[in-house]
């Protein structure tokens, strides 16, 4: 592993246990590696430098991850997905947020929004792109409607987003969702019954 992917991960280990984007430091950073404060500054400019190639790091992951996908049928598309976006949760927490979200949720700098802006939006289109690469699969195999609506399901796939994140936040065990599998079970459903 290179040094910029040992920051990476630090990056990562980080905001899992901070769940805050903007309260790590290079410092920290340096720490969880195992490195000096100077080295991290030898590949990256500022914090915010290092934020944007660690998103760039981890949405090139995802891009990789949603094409390399193979399924047969609709079903094995969704659950395929949706184990992609609880993998994203569980390794990176508030980069997933920043990701999904655009970044709105938090307080980021202009020079991180610009810098993530466009590195966001490709993730988005490919995820729109597999979104309705599944959707054509479920009209297929008729277990969507043949009038229902791209842009719903994408709607109804931010919402599984969403509800990816609250998993393992204690909201699960208040829904009665007590396990990854009953999770994506239930999340099935719900998909194909709000798009029909």
């Amino acid at each position: 592993m290179s040094k910029a992917e040992l920051i990476y991960n630090a990056v990562l280990d980080l905001l899992k246990e901070q769940n805050n984007l903007m309260s790590v430091t290079v410092a920290d950073i340096a720490e969880k590696c195992g490195i000096g404060k100077g080295t991290v500054y030898e590949y990256f400019s500022s914090k915010e430098d290092i934020f944007i190639h660690t998103t760039m790091y981890v949405s090139n992951r995802i891009i990789s991850d949603i094409k390399m996908i193979e399924a047969e049928t609709f079903k094995e598309l969704f659950d395929a997905y949706y184990e992609l976006l609880f993998e994203l949760k569980q390794k990176s927490g508030a980069l997933y947020l920043t990701l999904m979200l655009g970044g709105s949720v938090y307080d980021i700098t202009q020079t991180l929004t610009d810098g993530i802006f466009d590195i966001i939006s490709s993730v988005q289109n490919e995820m729109v792109l597999y979104c309705s690469k599944m959707m054509k699969k479920g009209i297929k195999e008729g277990i969507l409607s043949q009038n229902m609506d791209t842009g719903d399901a994408i709607f109804v796939l931010s919402g599984l987003s969403s509800m990816i994140f609250m998993n393992n936040n204690n909201i699960s065990k208040k829904v009665m969702f007590n396990t990854d599998f009953m999770t994506k079970e239930k999340s099935y459903e719900c998909f194909v019954r709000l798009l029909n």
